[in-house]
């Protein structure tokens, strides 16, 4: 963003669950006290799954931030090549996974109401 774009890999399409820190925060909180989360795994994920691309316009909407996309082959073969790119191989690897979660054991744990992405890109917005 610094340079006044964002890259995409690929088309975009793959989906991801953004979830606030500050929810993550709060969960985790309630983890260490709460004896009903004793040996369990559970998936952080947001309420909402989005699309790369869509996620990226959301945090670009009223910015001059460009977006650029890029052949998904060619940001592995940038990853492989400059250990400096945009995207390392494993955050590629992650990204265009499309790894979602329906996030039910999650909801039924915690009490905390999860910030949506709209909520929370609002309430980090350095204006």
């Amino acid at each position: 963003m610094k340079k006044g774009v964002i890259i995409i890999p690929g088309s975009g399409k793959y989906r991801l669950q953004p979830i606030s820190v500050a929810d993550v925060a709060k969960i985790i909180l309630e983890a260490i006290n709460e004896k009903k989360f004793s040996k369990k795994i559970l998936d952080l994920v947001g309420p909402q799954k989005m699309s790369f691309e869509d996620f990226v316009k959301l945090f670009t909407k009223n910015t001059s931030v460009k977006i650029q996309k890029i052949n998904l082959e060619s940001a592995y073969d940038e990853a492989k090549r400059n250990t400096r790119s945009v995207y390392g191989l494993e955050s590629l690897n992650i990204l265009v996974g499309d790894y979602t979660s329906d996030g039910k054991q999650l909801k039924k744990l915690s009490d905390v109401k999860l910030t949506t992405v709209a909520e929370f890109l609002q309430s980090s917005r350095l204006s």
